[in-house]
């Protein structure tokens, strides 16, 4: 299985904007994030986690008070457990947003500072190899292991 960045990358050409992007890389992370929910809870959380969100979506984007009474039968109809599941679910989700958002405002900040001609060392340079690349590199071409310093 190729990397989280790696499909990442391949979601998002380079003819697209940034902001383009980060729509695609949200929407991939959801998936993944739903994909985990699944494999530890179970698909009946993972619908009810999409359904919710789906929802909320509606409500949001039309103004429809209606999905946000769907919104609020469904949750209220959870028994206390999964009730519990479900609103962890929501904070990870929005906590994994925020640190995606947060990564790449640091991104782009970091590529405006190298784009203005400024100083960079070898620790603030882009690359565009993730660790699972970086490590079959060092496994595969370099010969190293695990053992060698």
């Amino acid at each position: 299985m190729a990397s989280i960045d790696a499909q990442l990358r391949l979601l998002a050409p380079s003819k697209v904007s940034d902001d383009d992007k980060l729509v695609e890389y949200d929407a991939l992370l959801l998936d993944r994030f739903l994909d985990i929910l699944q494999d530890l809870h179970g698909g009946d959380i993972r619908e009810t986690v999409q359904d919710c969100y789906e929802l909320s979506a509606e409500y949001e984007g039309n103004n429809n008070p209606q999905k946000l009474e769907e919104l609020g039968n469904m949750l209220t109809g959870l028994d206390a457990g999964d009730s519990i599941v479900i609103a962890k679910s929501f904070s990870h989700m929005l906590n994994l947003a925020n640190l995606a958002e947060e990564v790449q405002i640091a991104y782009r900040r970091r590529i405006k500072l190298l784009k203005k001609g400024d100083f960079g060392d070898e620790n603030s340079a882009i690359t565009e190899s993730d660790i699972e690349e970086t490590l079959k590199r060092l496994v595969n071409q370099l010969k190293k292991t695990p053992h060698d310093k």
